[in-house]
């Protein structure tokens, strides 16, 4: 795993971080899973409302995607 962003993902395992995306919104989620079958991209759940994303939703993002990873 070379991609900066799914490295401070992976850091992060069941902690609770703000990740900031590219297309301007954030999440509040814990970092679950690193996916890198068919690309690189990391599962996350959810665990705050906001936006588009309700607690509890699994997301996979992909390095792109990601603007900052921010620890809470």
């Amino acid at each position: 795993m070379t991609a900066k962003m799914l490295v401070k993902l992976a850091e992060n395992i069941d902690k609770k971080v703000e990740v900031h995306l590219k297309n301007g919104e954030k999440l509040r989620c814990k970092p679950q899973q690193y996916l890198e079958e068919d690309y690189e991209s990391f599962l996350v759940e959810t665990y705050e409302n906001y936006g588009s994303y309700s607690a509890g939703m699994l997301v996979e993002l992909e390095e792109d995607q990601i603007s900052t990873v921010k620890k809470i």
